[in-house]
């Protein structure tokens, strides 16, 4: 059970939930202004969860003495459900996967945010949010006014302070202006972090699949243990091929843009191993 604001303001928005009910136990979550959850208080008002965030949603949760633990609540990154089997987060409209800073689909809306349809908040996750995936609203910037002196009560602090308020009013200024350029910044880091054609390795792979063998067909079953499990049919890039014995997954990612190109997303969840498996027969792990 989770309760969501019924009104007016930047939680009805962004649809922060007021509180959640986990087996049983009942949980408050404090956001920050772009609706991620950041610590998970406990109904005494103690914290049992703190999340911290890269711009595009990969996650690290602590405990309250600065351990690494799991997640209590799947409800996190931008207030948003994680599907705990696919890692995948339900914005409503549509599903956004973290480890690509994509989203699954194209835009409901068209070509309203722009000519790529799959791009998460234009590529710019610190201008923009994003309530369900099909409209990216610009965030406000934060202004400070430094007030105004007499002449009287003019010092050299004064005039520093007011010094390093106009840079700094400068820097802000540029700053928006550099986050609001419309370049596929999660499509740069891709082609930087992508390795060269001799850096692909064949055989000697940990997982017992191999693109080739996988094919390009979405809808065809990997194998006889395996189920789909997701909100949408297979083919619908909305879930993955589960294999609930061995705790393998198998994600289709077959219209995946260049450089990176068409592959197959193999998980273990008993090692959390994870590698990219490319049609041509060739694979690499996944960093």
């Amino acid at each position: 059970m989770e309760f969501r604001p019924l009104a007016h303001g930047r939680g009805a928005e962004i649809g922060a939930a007021v509180a959640f009910e986990i087996q049983g136990q009942v949980y408050i979550p404090l956001t920050n202004f772009t609706g991620h959850v950041q610590v998970l208080l406990n109904s005494k008002g103690e914290p049992v969860d703190i999340y911290r965030y890269t711009a595009f949603g990969e996650e690290t949760i602590f405990d309250p003495s600065g351990d690494v633990k799991k997640p209590i609540t799947p409800w996190r990154f931008c207030s948003k459900r994680t599907d705990p089997e696919t890692h995948l987060i339900n914005f409503g409209r549509r599903y956004y996967n973290v480890e690509l800073s994509r989203w699954l689909t194209t835009d409901p809306a068209g070509f309203t945010d722009g000519m790529n349809l799959y791009s998460y908040v234009k590529n710019n996750p610190f201008r923009y949010i994003d309530p369900d995936g099909r409209f990216a609203f610009a965030l406000p910037l934060i202004c400070i006014s430094l007030g105004e002196f007499g002449i009287s009560f003019i010092t050299a602090e004064v005039v520093v302070a007011s010094l390093t308020g106009a840079v700094l009013a400068w820097g802000v200024y540029e700053l928006d202006k550099t986050l609001n350029k419309e370049q596929d910044v999660a499509y740069y880091h891709e082609a930087i972090s992508d390795p060269s054609e001799n850096e692909k390795k064949k055989g000697d792979r940990k997982s017992p699949y191999g693109g080739d063998e996988l094919g390009d067909d979405p809808t065809k079953c990997p194998g006889e243990e395996y189920t789909w499990k997701g909100d949408g049919p297979p083919g619908s890039g909305e879930g993955a091929w589960y294999n609930g014995k061995t705790k393998e997954s198998l994600y289709p990612d077959l219209n995946h843009p260049l450089p990176k190109g068409p592959h197959w997303d193999y998980r273990d969840r008993k090692t959390e191993y994870e590698e990219r498996l490319f049609l041509d027969g060739t694979w690499e792990p996944k960093k």
